[in-house]
């Protein structure tokens, strides 16, 4: 009883702080943009302020067992860390020297993920939601030490969203129903700061469009980027949704040399885009299917297996290039019965640089990934799942070195709320 009331007292004073320091709030998941809040379980009504909150613990342990080194931020150091993350742009390839051919094991809790949801009581005139959730993910050496990580906080008035928010270029029903908590490769993964507005329409039509703090590779920024969508939900169906991204690059070469020989920054902006056509079907009650396809130039920081350079490269003669983008995802979810449940995903990624290998100024190496996964999901209770998913990443760079990985993932999970 003594933590229950700890854990409301801690929620509330959280609710408050955000109540007087935002002027309003924000939706509680990134899919429900589109639509005011609802009032869920585990909502309290906090005295004297119009608001209702929700305090949501989802407490996770994985067991990951690698058949060999999958690769860290630290690539450097291999000993410095376990492999937490199945990101394929890490993978080490066969020529690396943190190469390592031998099996490896981890258990983590970093996919522990807490959230808060503060919205206004259905009384009120005013339409207000904030929004906070953050995982353990915050930094990739250390162990097995817990490194707090902000993923959204933002408020919304109406429509509008201002904050760390789900960018419109994202679409979040395309993650797959999976154990392995960094996703595929090819997902689009776009969560900065800015402003996004809503639109909705008639017979399920709806929009969205927002100008955010480029996600980018630069060391300067000029302009924010602009991303927006329009999308189709059909009960019986499913969904579609179209979304864009236009931004602009600035790029600085330090090695291009002027004509007296004398090394100086030559720096240079050029125009990224990209587009992401999703498809979620309905085929029955008990299945649903996921397609999306990616392609762009400039896009690769929205990517989800943006971990190193790809942005763009310099050209023979220094020149700033953005680079061309493919990426594809398909995914088909089965429900057993009502305790088990499964999915199986493939996604890939291609990064286009011919300079990588022509250019004396060329800073990419990443080509190629693919990513596979195939899991049983046992869900004994409401909100507990607990399941065993196997992995296959592969990474090819743009020397033509490749390696792959696989692994096998246990996963305990349970959600409050």
């Amino acid at each position: 009883m003594k933590k229950a009331i700890s854990l409301r007292t801690i929620g509330a004073s959280v609710a408050l702080l955000f109540a007087a320091a935002l002027p309003a709030s924000a939706q509680t998941t990134a899919t429900a943009a589109n639509t005011a809040p609802e009032v869920k379980d585990g909502y309290f009504a906090i005295p004297g302020t119009g608001f209702e909150m929700r305090v949501n613990l989802k407490p996770r342990m994985d067991v990951l067992i690698d058949n060999r080194y999958a690769g860290s931020y630290d690539n450097s150091n291999p000993g410095s860390g376990s492999p937490y993350r199945f990101a394929t742009a890490l993978i080490p390839v066969s020529t690396d020297p943190t190469y390592d051919n031998a099996p490896q094991a981890a258990v983590s809790a970093r996919s522990t993920a807490i959230s808060i949801d503060a919205q206004t009581l259905s009384s009120s005139p005013c339409d207000i939601a904030v929004h906070y959730d953050s995982d353990f993910f915050g930094h990739e050496y250390g162990g097995s030490d817990l490194y707090f990580r902000v993923n959204q906080v933002y408020v919304r008035v109406g429509n509008l969203i201002l904050g760390k928010a789900v960018l419109p270029l994202e679409d979040g029903d395309m993650w797959l129903d999976g154990l392995d908590y960094c996703g595929p490769d090819g997902m689009i993964f776009a969560r900065q700061s800015g402003a996004r507005y809503n639109f909705k329409f008639d017979d399920g039509f709806s929009a969205a469009a927002g100008l955010n703090d480029p996600a980018t590779e630069a060391d300067i920024v000029r302009a924010p980027d602009f991303t927006a969508n329009v999308r189709w939900d059909n009960e019986k169906f499913g969904h579609v949704q179209l979304s864009g991204l236009l931004g602009d690059v600035i790029g600085t070469n330090p090695k291009v040399l002027d004509e007296t020989g004398g090394a100086h920054r030559q720096r240079e902006n050029a125009v990224i885009w990209g587009l992401n056509l999703s498809i979620g079907i309905t085929l029955s009650a008990s299945d649903t299917l996921q397609l999306q396809g990616t392609y762009g130039k400039g896009m690769f920081p929205y990517s989800n297996d943006w971990f190193v350079n790809g942005q763009y490269d310099y050209a023979a003669d220094g020149k700033i290039k953005p680079l061309a983008y493919t990426a594809a995802l398909v995914g088909y979810s089965h429900k057993w019965n009502d305790k088990f449940r499964s999915t199986i995903g493939y996604s890939m990624v291609n990064l286009d640089d011919s300079y990588a290998t022509t250019s004396p100024y060329s800073r990419v190496t990443y080509h190629k990934t693919q990513y596979g996964m195939v899991n049983l999901i046992w869900s004994p209770v409401p909100r507990m799942d607990a399941g065993i998913e196997v992995l296959y990443g592969s990474n090819q760079l743009q020397n033509g070195a490749k390696s792959s990985v696989t692994r096998v993932q246990f996963t305990v999970g349970y959600s409050l709320f």
